[in-house]
Formats: C-alpha cells, structure tokens, sequence
C-alpha cells in the first residue's frame, strides 16, 4: 500500500463556508454549483478525495447553530445533497477502499456520528449499532 502524502491530504480540504448559501424555508441552498464542481475536481482530477469543513460557519452566517437540531440537520442535508450532486460525475467505485458494486449513493454519514445510517443501498449495519 502507498502512504498518503499529506500534501494531498491538506490540497483536499474544502472550506464549504466561502461558497455562498441562502437560508430558505429552514434549508441550506447553494446559490451554484461551484462546491459540487471543487469537489468533483478534487475527487476526478486531483487527488482521489476531498474532504469538507466549515459548515458551522455557514450556519452561523445565517444566524443558525450546529448544536440547534433542527439546524444541524439542515447542514446535514446541505452536505448530502453537495455529496450527491458531485458523486453523479464520478464512477463511485473506483475511489472505493472495499469492492463494492455502488449503483447511486442512497444515503450518508456526513457528520460522523451515523445520523444517516446508510452508505449506499448496499451498506452494513455498523457494528457499534448492531452489538
């Protein structure tokens, strides 16, 4: 297995709170598609991956808060719905570590914390969750 040059690891990160949002009907929307195309960019032509931050910014930008549920919920789905978009222009497999056959992404772990419990329609319960 190659090591992972943390050059790339730190050209993957993206700070999510420069691309402009707006707070509409208790919903984070993106007012275009350039995170979707950083992302697809990172993941397709550079480094195999990208890694997002900054979402407690964005929130807070709006006057909202990552420890307010409701609030916290609605940056999950901002972040899943991003993931989604980017992951339509990319061959999902390939940047796959298991062998999986992925057809779309169903759902995901965005925050850490399995507050989405699938991955893709083929996912395993976590053993955390199981045991």
């Amino acid at each position: 297995m190659k090591t992972l040059d943390i050059g790339r690891i730190r050209d993957s990160l993206v700070d999510v709170s420069v691309y402009r949002t707006e707070w509409v009907d208790g919903k984070l929307i993106a007012n275009d598609d350039e995170l979707v195309k950083r992302i697809v960019g990172l993941v397709s032509n550079e480094n195999g991956f990208a890694a997002c931050y900054g979402v407690s910014k964005v929130l807070a930008a709006h006057g909202r808060s990552v420890h307010d549920a409701q609030d916290a919920d609605a940056a999950r789905l901002y972040l899943e719905n991003t993931f989604r978009a980017a992951a339509k222009s990319f061959e999902l497999s390939k940047y796959s570590p298991v062998d999986a056959r992925y057809d779309r992404v169903a759902a995901m772990d965005v925050d850490g914390f399995s507050r989405n419990k699938n991955f893709t329609p083929t996912a395993i319960i976590p053993r955390a969750a199981s045991t």
